[in-house]
């Protein structure tokens, strides 16, 4: 691998747009420079243009997630809350082949989000950009990374560590098992993503069943409410037409029948509601007019078939 080109926009301490082109033809790299002048922050953007979250620099920094690690990089003085990088390099696979692979992200909203594209030869490819971190393990894998990008400060720690974690992670690397490990957490992430599609299409389908159940029980309640009123006009005019042939005597005896019978069918009411529980007031004042036009229709039906019949409409105006 030979790097050629590197390209920082508003990623830490370098604001706006720098570039760096490396014209030699050598795999060795030398940054200098003085302490604070950016180059542990050069050495994290190569990183993180290879390895993204795979990177060691991340995944050895105090950073909980990737997110807070790469919303770290973005310049606090960029007025577009944007930041990028660009990594340019050469690998010979019996024929010359030239890689550009870019990462951007924003501080913009309180979730960041890494976007990548990966150009083969110039050319935007598709199946690199969603499988680039198969293909890089496969020419550099992340665990040896150590040994080939690191700084000067890193090389002491290196030469006195006793614990051989890195060595180990190498041999791991050498074998192959961290591609395996990157399979694993591309499997377990996909499986989620399955999943929750899953559930979206489960919550959608239920959320118009409910809404056709909706629409059903207002076509009902339209329904009922015609019927009530057609009711109510056989039952005006009928009495109209028997007051004119009636005396004031008579008329007088039917008003107290009618009131008797009134709170005949007001007493059962709130009877019906008392078995159904805690019906609001409008919704008693509906079982009134429910149960006038049955009482006067034929007046057979038993205090009990009314309350049967009304029972389960009652039961969906409560809920």
């Amino acid at each position: 691998m030979i790097i050629k080109r590197l390209e920082m926009h508003n990623f830490g301490v370098y604001a706006g747009d720098n570039q760096f082109v490396f014209e030699g033809d050598k795999p060795i790299v030398l940054i200098g420079g003085m302490n604070g002048r950016g180059k542990t922050t050069f050495l994290e953007a190569v990183l993180i243009a290879l390895y993204g979250s795979n990177s060691f620099a991340y995944t050895e920094s105090k950073y909980k997630s990737y997110a807070q690690y790469l919303r770290s990089f973005v310049n606090k003085s960029a007025e577009d809350k944007c930041c990028s990088v660009v990594l340019e390099f050469e690998i010979f696979n019996g024929d010359v082949e030239r890689y550009v692979i870019k990462r951007e992200w924003d501080t913009l909203t309180k979730k960041t989000e890494e976007r990548i594209k990966v150009y083969k030869d110039g050319t935007l490819n598709e199946f690199l950009t969603n499988n680039w971190p198969l293909f890089v393990e496969n020419i550099l894998p992340s665990a040896l990374s150590s040994f080939f990008f690191f700084d000067g400060e890193k090389i002491a720690e290196m030469a006195v560590d006793n614990s051989n974690n890195q060595l180990k992670n190498a041999i791991r690397a050498m074998l192959g098992i961290t591609v395996l490990d990157v399979l694993e957490n591309d499997i377990s992430r996909n499986i989620k993503r399955i999943h929750k599609e899953n559930s979206s299409s489960e919550t959608a389908d239920g959320v118009q069943k409910l809404r056709d159940e909706k629409d059903e029980a207002a076509d009902q309640l339209r329904s009922i409410e015609e019927q009530i009123e057609q009711s109510h006009m056989y039952q005006i005019v009928h009495q109209m037409a028997a007051s004119k042939s009636q005396s004031p005597f008579q008329r007088r005896v039917a008003t107290e029948r009618e009131i008797r019978s009134q709170k005949e069918i007001t007493d059962k009411t709130r009877h019906i509601a008392y078995r159904v529980g805690n019906i609001q007031v409008g919704h008693f004042v509906f079982l009134q007019q429910i149960i006038n036009p049955i009482m006067y229709s034929g007046g057979q039906r038993s205090h009990r078939a009314i309350t049967n019949k009304l029972v389960t409409f009652t039961l969906r105006l409560k809920y």
